[in-house]
């Protein structure tokens, strides 16, 4: 009666680590999963947010090009007139269309390196929120193996018990390696 009254005890305390445990690795998984989400809707953000700009900026040096390629062509006229102020000029804006590349690049570049440090700054966040959490879970993880020897010590009183493996209607029980007798010749 006394080992009975002891491995429902035992059987109580290790019922209620597994509890505890699960529920510490499920509100960790809920969290992990919800600052995932929110790091992932922020990046996603984030991208359009980019590509808004670079967009903006090649609708711009588009628009740009169109116009210049209608100044070249009223320009072509002139050739003829005056080939020394329109090789002067058409070198002036063909500088002027170079700084203006480069000005588009560098712009971008600096949308995407402004993007890439809100990124890191968001991902960094998410770190930070979730560095509690995860200590909070290393000692539970830790003590996994104490868990296991719980169940494991707790599992032979109920064999003991009558509470072990069932065997199925219908079949014998299966025997041990070391109860069957030799093989017939």
């Amino acid at each position: 009666m006394e080992g009975t009254r002891k491995a429902q005890e035992a059987f109580t305390q290790s019922t209620g680590k597994a509890v505890e445990t699960l529920s510490v690795w499920a509100d960790a998984n809920q969290r992990v999963l919800r600052e995932l989400a929110e790091l992932s809707a922020a990046t996603a953000k984030e991208s359009v947010r980019l590509y808004g700009e670079i967009a903006q900026s090649m609708v711009q040096a588009l628009s740009d090009a169109q116009a210049q390629t209608l100044r070249w062509q009223a320009a072509w006229q002139d050739a003829p007139k005056d080939p020394v102020s329109w090789y002067h000029r058409a070198l002036s804006e063909g500088v002027d269309n170079a700084q203006k590349a480069f000005r588009l690049l560098e712009g971008n570049a600096q949308a995407v390196t402004k993007s890439a440090e809100r990124l890191s700054s968001t991902a960094e966040q998410t770190v930070a929120l979730l560095k509690p959490l995860l200590e909070r879970a290393e000692p539970v993880a830790q003590g996994r193996h104490l868990l296991a020897q719980l169940v494991r010590f707790r599992v032979r009183p109920a064999i003991a018990l009558g509470l072990g493996r069932r065997r199925r209607r219908g079949r014998p029980a299966r025997r041990r390696s070391r109860d069957r007798s030799p093989p017939r010749a």
